[in-house]
């Protein structure tokens, strides 16, 4: 990939033929940038700008100084789009995000927000406060649903033999904290999270013990 952006012919064919136009750089936002940490947090808007070059150059450029690795928040999505996928009883809820921390390697950029709170967004304001789903089906979104999508044996369900991965949190109070401006914060109204029997957090402090372990395709996956 980095040799074809270094290329000036896919360069154009880019901006004349494929994905360059109606492009907003001004919405694309930095979220990690290993070589160069201070653009987290700007628009790629902002960083063209800043260094006197036309957008999808300076984007070409970034990703081959980075061998195509730098992190994006795309902000492109509509909010009443989100609530009506979201009340579809088949459709499951993910982060469709990565493991971060808000200390150590792991706390590095400013990944989207999503990293933190997407199951307290969805219990806490869709669910409990604008009502665009119940409670239980917002459960049931987070766990049984992609649990039996991933044929995951014994995963997403309380009952003896199961896998005992469970959230205990406080409908009244779960919320998500983090922002697009400080994305490393904790939700808020969850208090314990037992993972394989054994507890990960206790009043809102995790442990130092690992429960989990990994997931191999077939041994795992029913067969799959």
């Amino acid at each position: 990939m980095c040799e074809r952006l270094a290329d000036p012919a896919v360069r154009a064919r880019i901006r004349t033929e494929e994905v360059e136009t109606g492009r907003a750089w001004d919405r694309i936002v930095i979220a990690r940038a290993r070589h160069h940490p201070e653009w987290a947090g700007k628009t790629v808007a902002q960083l063209s700008a800043e260094a006197a070059r036309d957008p999808l150059e300076w984007s070409c450029d970034a990703l081959i100084e980075h061998d195509g690795a730098v992190d994006i928040v795309h902000h492109s999505m509509s909010e009443d789009d989100v609530r009506y996928v979201m009340a579809k009883p088949w459709v499951a809820i993910g982060s469709d995000s990565r493991a971060n921390a808000p200390y150590g390697p792991l706390s590095f950029g400013k990944p989207h927000p999503r990293s933190y709170g997407t199951f307290p967004r969805v219990l806490g304001r869709y669910a409990r406060d604008e009502k665009v789903l119940a409670l239980v089906d917002a459960v049931r979104k987070m766990t049984a649903l992609p649990a039996s999508r991933l044929r995951l044996a014994g995963g997403g369900i309380l009952r003896g033999g199961a896998r005992a991965d469970v959230v205990v949190f406080d409908p009244s109070t779960v919320a998500d904290a983090a922002t697009y401006d400080d994305p490393h914060r904790y939700p808020v109204g969850v208090e314990w999270v037992i993972v394989n029997g054994g507890v990960a957090l206790e009043r809102g402090e995790t442990s130092r013990e690992r429960h989990g372990r990994f997931l191999r395709l077939g041994a795992e996956l029913g067969g799959a």
